[in-house]
């Protein structure tokens, strides 16, 4: 049986806003040292459209994967997904979220193990769905008592002990425009389901839920 994910995203239905269907898949492949071996053809152009020249195919093979991975937990979070991966027979697959400052994006993931004890990640962008005002996030070089933490699965930032989207953190009309700095991290929610299939693998999980980077 796959192992199955799913973060705090809602169905199709319950979403608000213009919502585009959508099913492009970015695939990449790690060795046995984790190290990026191999992108899929759709990489780079999705490299591009999103700003980040610097992550095309050509600048990131040969390097881990956890470079590429903010913060304690999700790091941990990676690395226990590789490790169910490739401890079951079966893949993994969960649902998550990239966004863009204008975009929520609702992404489905599947973690399979392949030859040679190499690893494929398969990304599919599933849909989008336009926010009512851009929000741009950035990583936080220094935590403060007040800096927020964001989930690396759902997007959802923690704003006096609650999941909120990062619009309602803001109270101007649509259209404005803000920036917010962040840790990084995974909430109780995602932390929770993660358990879920890690268990049946065997692969041990202690790291706390929402631990800041």
């Amino acid at each position: 049986m796959t192992h199955r994910l799913r973060s705090s995203i809602l169905p199709l239905q319950q979403l608000q806003g213009p919502c585009r269907p959508m099913d492009i898949r970015v695939d990449f492949y790690l060795n046995d040292l984790d190290e990026i071996i191999s992108v899929g053809q759709e990489w780079d152009d999705f490299a591009l459209k999103n700003g980040a020249p610097e992550l095309a195919g050509g600048g990131v093979i040969g390097r881990p994967l956890l470079d590429f991975v903010s913060g304690n937990v999700t790091r941990h979070f990676v690395e226990t997904l590789l490790l169910t991966a490739r401890a079951g027979s079966q893949p993994v697959e969960l649902d998550y979220r990239c966004d863009s400052p204008d975009e929520r994006r609702y992404m489905h993931m599947r973690v399979s193990l392949a030859d040679n004890n190499t690893v494929c990640f398969s990304n599919t962008l599933l849909r989008t769905e336009l926010r009512s005002k851009k929000i741009f996030i950035n990583k936080a070089a220094q935590r403060s008592r007040n800096t927020p933490v964001r989930c690396s699965m759902c997007n959802l930032l923690l704003s006096k002990s609650q999941w909120i989207e990062p619009e309602h953190i803001f109270e101007s009309g649509p259209g404005e425009t803000h920036g917010i700095f962040v840790i990084y991290g995974i909430c109780s929610r995602c932390f929770t389901e993660l358990q879920s299939i890690v268990a049946p693998a065997g692969v041990p999980d202690s790291v706390n839920p929402a631990l800041p980077c």
